[in-house]
């Protein structure tokens, strides 16, 4: 059974993969999310979207498979390395991710991945954030 959810505010951060030795990748600044509190993020898989607004292409399912989350709020890793593929909504019924209203640290946040090999230069992992 789908759930309507009222969108108010929503950010759509890119990490951008520069290389293939780096096995953790941070967030970048956003300015949009700067103070304010996150509720709820979700990411995509390349089989729901084909490119990044960047036009880069989102990494390939093997790789987003050793791929895990660590965000860090009031300054500590709250969240810290939980499977990416948990925060697909349309591999969980459409549910996004929901958190307790929290100002999160991007910069000190960041994806890391269990092995590199896998990994595409110039390749991107994008999230939605979502805020009040």
């Amino acid at each position: 059974m789908n759930q309507l959810q009222k969108i108010k505010n929503c950010e759509l951060v890119e990490i951008k993969i520069a290389n293939t030795t780096s096995s953790r990748w941070a967030f970048p600044f956003s300015e949009n999310l700067k103070g304010k509190k996150v509720i709820g993020l979700e990411t995509y898989q390349l089989a729901n979207v084909a490119k990044a607004p960047s036009g880069n292409a989102l990494i390939n399912a093997t790789a987003f498979k050793d791929a895990f989350l660590t965000l860090q709020i009031t300054g500590k890793e709250k969240i810290k390395e939980i499977p990416l593929v948990g925060f697909v909504a349309s591999s969980n019924n459409g549910l996004i991710k929901t958190l307790e209203p929290a100002e999160i640290d991007l910069q000190k946040s960041y994806v890391s991945f269990s092995q590199t090999t896998n990994l595409v230069v110039n390749e991107s992992i994008i999230f939605a954030f979502y805020f009040e």
